[in-house]
């Protein structure tokens, strides 16, 4: 969870995501995919169901602070911006599985943050709190 945390408020401007998925949509030229990239796509995309299903399961919007409401903000703006640069054609394999791999570490941070929202709320505490902590 430290790891998470620390990540966070780095991704809150949006810059560093939004860097790295521009520089590869620029990067990647054109080119057919191999059947050994195609795997670890699929992976990507079975874990990203997976981690997409569970954070929806454990998001619950009605309990969440402002802190909260930022967050998952930033991640639903993230993963929106990945998908809008999968869904350009003539990405080569590499940078298609790049960008999988970002919507899985994406959705990785929104399902833990929903599952802390939820612990937390189950225990009387709010993020506000966490926030506020420098």
């Amino acid at each position: 969870m430290p790891a998470t945390a620390n990540r966070l408020p780095a991704r809150a401007t949006g810059a560093p995501v939004r860097g790295a998925v521009e520089a590869t949509a620029a990067t990647s030229p054109a080119a057919p995919a191999s059947a050994a990239p195609e795997a670890g796509i699929d992976q990507l995309r079975l874990e990203s169901a997976r981690l997409e299903a569970l954070a929806a399961y454990a998001r619950n919007d009605r309990m969440a602070s402002a802190a909260e409401i930022v967050l998952t903000a930033t991640l639903d703006d993230e993963l929106r911006l990945i998908d809008s640069v999968l869904s350009q054609p003539g990405l080569d394999a590499q940078a298609r599985t790049s960008l999988w791999g970002q919507r899985v570490d994406a959705l990785q941070e929104l399902a833990a943050l929903a599952g802390t929202q939820r612990w937390m709320a189950a225990h009387g505490a709010s993020m506000d709190a966490v926030a506020q902590v420098h």
